[in-house]
């Protein structure tokens, strides 16, 4: 549905636009431009592939319900070199796709949820995980050299203030539904969360136990208060839809 490949670079910006129907939502080859407020759903086959040192920027993306994998990379190689795919994303849901969340590459995902992706979250891939949430997959990480931190790992992963616990988000639909639709992966707070459907701060019964537990060293950005001073894992963390410190 969108192609860059002619070493667009980060100038060059897709902001805004609900991308579906194609064979590939995005396919990104030898380029890196900025991905930025899309909703990537009901591809044929990738929400976003990339080939050859495509490398975007992808930020506050929901990348959900694709035949494929969410985002899924393959290396050239020619002669003694290889070129991989060093894509930054962040923000971002990565949710309800048929195959894997992220297949290969070498991302760096940053306050991202990977939930509910049939075939896996993450594979294939040597990732660096800050203050994100990858769980309610068919598995949470295979076949990857990952290095996590801050983050909640379905069946735990070794790494500096990582926890294994159910994120208690607003709603599901588990994979195993004939949904397509994603949930609502705003965290459950009895302080306050945001809710996007009648677009006010609600109250829950329980208090998600990734609110607040995000790496220390990351600014808070535009979380409402009370906060807490520590941004919260996932998609929401750091921004002004960031669920509220009991």
């Amino acid at each position: 549905a969108a192609t860059f490949s002619s070493g667009e670079d980060a100038n060059s910006i897709l902001s805004g636009f609900t991308i579906t129907g194609g064979s590939n939502g995005i396919y990104c080859t030898e380029a890196m431009p900025t991905i930025t407020d899309c909703v990537i759903t009901g591809n044929n086959n990738a929400g976003i592939k990339l080939f050859s040192g495509g490398s975007p920027t992808i930020t506050n993306c929901s990348i959900v319900a694709n035949s494929g994998a969410g985002i899924e990379m393959h290396p050239r190689k020619a002669a003694r070199f290889t070129f991989y795919n060093y894509p930054q994303i962040s923000n971002s849901i990565i949710a309800k796709n048929m195959l894997r969340g992220i297949f290969g590459g070498v991302p760096e995902i940053t306050n991202c949820t990977i939930v509910e992706n049939l075939g896996g979250g993450i594979y294939g891939s040597r990732p660096t995980v800050t203050n994100s949430i990858i769980y309610f997959n068919g598995n949470a990480i295979t076949e990857s050299t990952a290095t996590i931190t801050y983050s909640d790992v379905q069946g735990s992963w070794p790494g500096l203030g990582n926890i294994d616990a159910d994120p208690l988000f607003a709603s599901l639909y588990w994979i195993s539904s004939n949904s397509t639709e994603a949930g609502d992966y705003h965290l459950k707070s009895q302080a306050g969360r945001w809710d996007p459907d009648s677009q006010t701060w609600v109250q829950d019964n329980a208090t998600s136990p990734c609110i607040d537990k995000g790496d220390p060293a990351s600014a808070v950005g535009e979380e409402p208060a009370p906060n807490g001073g520590v941004v919260n894992m996932g998609a929401y963390g750091g921004t002004e839809q960031a669920s509220m410190t009991f």
